[in-house]
């Protein structure tokens, strides 16, 4: 949700492609409204919240193969008969260099996954599934979009899609992960028999330690990035 660092290659891949588009229209004088304004107010969205890189990257490409297609000798005969003679091929190359690649270079699912696992909780979903943990599951926000997909018979606590559940439950939900609320005013957390939290959040802390929660959770399986808890 932040805005783009600039901290690694893509973004700086992305900044160019949309300076090329901009470079398209201006170099072919366009006055047409539709492109620039979705160029413009794509690009601000953007740039402003890394999530939705994907909103100018798309109009970006269309308007730079748009204004290959509707290059300035498209009407010259002669001018297409010599294009197509070298676009066949280099086409045909393009598309060989691309399998190549992703033959070679794309890792496997046992290798994307090892990957995955670096940033959501993979290994902690697997023990929930692998040993039927009942549900329903409280889980930190951090990891709720994951879960819907590694994890659909698990129905989340809370995921990124604020809209979906009113500003009253998120704002509770999150005043009760800080500690600001008790967690009896929570009917996620009440309801929930399978806890699913980042490993160093306050919230594990207070429940691995504090007696009356001691009493009420034992962690069923702990690594780096995620606990889950169990309700005794």
């Amino acid at each position: 949700m932040g805005s783009m660092p600039f901290r690694s290659p893509q973004n700086f891949v992305l900044l160019l492609l949309v300076m090329a588009a901009f470079f398209a229209l201006g170099r072919r004088r366009s006055r047409d409204l539709f492109k620039i304004g979705v160029m413009v107010v794509f690009s601000m969205l953007a740039f402003r919240v890394q999530r939705d890189v994907w909103c100018v990257a798309l109009p970006a490409v269309a308007v730079i193969a748009n204004a290959v297609i509707d290059g300035p000798h498209r009407d010259d005969p002669q001018a297409n008969r010599q294009r197509q003679r070298w676009e066949e091929p280099a086409i045909v190359m393009l598309v060989l260099i691309t399998f190549l690649v992703a033959v070679i270079r794309l890792p496997g699912d046992n290798d994307l996954m090892n990957q995955v696992g670096r940033v959501h909780p993979v290994r902690a979903c697997d023990f929930i599934r692998t040993n039927q943990l009942p549900g329903p599951l409280f889980n930190a926000f951090s990891f709720g979009g994951f879960v819907i997909w590694y994890l659909p018979e698990y129905p989340v606590a809370i995921d990124g899609r604020l809209g979906l559940y009113g500003d009253e439950m998120t704002e509770q939900y999150f005043e009760v992960m800080r500690g600001s609320k008790r967690l009896e005013t929570e009917p996620a957390f009440v309801n929930a028999r399978t806890f699913l939290l980042e490993a160093n959040s306050g919230l594990v802390k207070a429940m691995t330690t504090i007696p009356v929660f001691r009493a009420q959770f034992r962690v069923a399986y702990q690594d780096d990035l995620a606990v889950v808890l169990v309700r005794q």
